[in-house]
């Protein structure tokens, strides 16, 4: 039976979360969701013990329940952080996930050596790397921050990725290429 904010009596928020791919200003948390429950739930960046209730968040959002992972990005470098997910339902709190971002790389890739073209984008996606740097994987998110694709690459410093099967609309591409990463938004125009 389907859980909702009428009929609850307690509901936790989603549990084991857990972060990867963290950069010095972006982070990917991933958590497991309440079974059966159909309400939504806010998350909440804030810097590490600060408390969640009272103090501002860094950044927030509403999201659904059928997300259960987020890229976030626009941190600061080498801060450590708490991440919260709360329900819309009774404002239970998850458990912290605490993370610390990364300082910041000297030989990080930027917008000087990564191209990304054409963009918009109308079926084929093409990557590069002058740097020497090779590109080992790129996720793309929606506007809603929900993982729509990730393509994995071995030792490559160009790539091509197809588009055509996502609708059109604003993307954000995440971009790994030697233990560093970049983010770039992206205008899909296929039909």
């Amino acid at each position: 039976e389907n859980v909702n904010c009428t009929n609850i009596s307690n509901i936790s928020s989603p549990n084991n979360s857990s972060s990867d791919n963290i950069s010095a200003q972006s982070v990917d948390v991933s958590w497991t969701s309440v079974d059966n429950y159909i309400g939504s739930y806010n998350y909440l960046i804030l810097l590490a013990d600060d408390d969640p209730l009272n103090d501002p968040a860094v950044t927030s959002g509403s999201i659904s329940n059928d997300i259960n992972n987020l890229s976030i990005n626009q941190l600061q470098a080498n801060t450590p952080y708490d991440f919260y997910l709360q329900s819309t339902c009774d404002n239970s709190l998850s458990d912290p996930l605490k993370f610390t971002t990364n300082t910041i790389s000297t030989d990080q890739f930027t917008a000087d050596n990564l191209k990304v073209y054409p963009n918009p984008v109308n079926a084929e996606l093409n990557l590069s790397l002058s740097n020497n740097q090779n590109i080992e994987k790129i996720s793309i998110f929606d506007i809603s921050g929900k993982l729509v694709k990730v393509d994995k690459f071995s030792a490559q410093n160009q790539v091509q990725i197809n588009l055509e099967q996502l609708n059109s609309g604003v993307y954000m591409a995440k971009i790994y290429a030697d233990n560093h990463t970049s983010s770039e938004s992206l205008k899909n125009n296929h039909l």
